[in-house]
């Protein structure tokens, strides 16, 4: 197999830099693949300054924008997504699919790495059913987006960001499978993210239109494996096609981190066309 012909592309989920990528881009590298991480908008603060306060369609047009490039070069696509990265993804895959593109490269994959399947509709805040975590009492306010429908309040004009969840708690409920030294290390690369990346709702079930392998953490708190599996049931029994599920012993939300070989055999599996290894 020649991975000359496709590149990867691996999308963070809330809250994460792109560079939580780093091991499994610097393995696919050296298998002569192109691989690129990125940093999606809604976590770059530096654009609030410039009065811009980009959301969930801004990442998805980011993403699509970065995959529509390369197909159009001919290369063909393999998207790779954790958490709230995987809702970005499928909306992005709205005008990459096959059934919308007669030239260039193929979008021949989802990896979706602690996410789930979700239908078009829900906000990311309603498909994860949880109130976000923020980094102490003082930013209350912060959870206001994050109130029940019916509530009155709302979320103060000059609050746009949500801060990264406390360390401590970070630790155990991201990658508590990682050691100690570098959970700290890369807990203290967390990012702000715009609220507007929570509330916007999912427009395009991408899953429904490429093949789409789930990859779930068994040791996953942040999404437990039982919601991710229900979510996958509820996928294959609604009659599409070309899905798979691997569960990986031992992972945590953050697979690409803690079991990172694990992630690159999956990746390489789905270039040749097989099933989850």
């Amino acid at each position: 197999m020649s991975p000359s012909n496709t590149s990867f592309f691996f999308v963070p989920g809330g809250f994460s830099p792109g560079a939580y990528f780093h091991k499994v881009v610097d393995l696919l590298e050296q298998k002569g693949y192109q691989a690129q991480a990125l940093d999606l908008p809604s976590m770059d603060t530096t654009l609030k300054d410039q009065g811009k306060i980009p959301g969930f369609y801004d990442d998805a047009d980011y993403l699509r924008t970065a995959v529509a490039q390369s197909l159009d070069s001919g290369k063909d696509a393999i998207i790779v997504a954790s958490s709230y990265g995987s809702a970005v993804t499928f909306e992005a895959c709205k005008g990459l699919t096959t059934k919308d593109r007669v030239d260039g490269g193929k979008l021949k994959h989802l990896i979706v790495l602690g996410g789930l399947l979700c239908e078009a509709g829900p906000t990311v805040k309603e498909l994860i059913g949880m109130e976000v975590p923020v980094a102490n009492e003082s930013d209350l306010d912060a959870r206001m987006p994050f109130q029940d429908s019916s509530s009155a309040l709302t979320p103060a004009p000059t609050l746009t960001h949500l801060p990264p969840m406390d360390p401590c708690l970070g630790a155990a409920l991201l990658c508590a499978s990682l050691p100690p030294d570098q959970q700290t290390h890369y807990l203290s690369m967390a990012k702000p993210i715009c609220i507007q990346a929570f509330v916007q709702p999912i427009t395009f079930a991408g899953w429904k239109e490429v093949p789409t392998t789930l990859v779930i953490g068994e040791k996953d708190v942040i999404l437990p494996l039982e919601k991710q599996e229900e979510s996958y049931r509820r996928a294959v029994e609604s009659g599409v096609q070309g899905l798979a599920k691997v569960v990986v012993e031992g992972g945590d939300h953050l697979v690409m981190l803690s079991h990172a070989e694990r992630v690159v055999g999956i990746c390489v599996g789905m270039d040749g066309e097989g099933q989850g290894v």
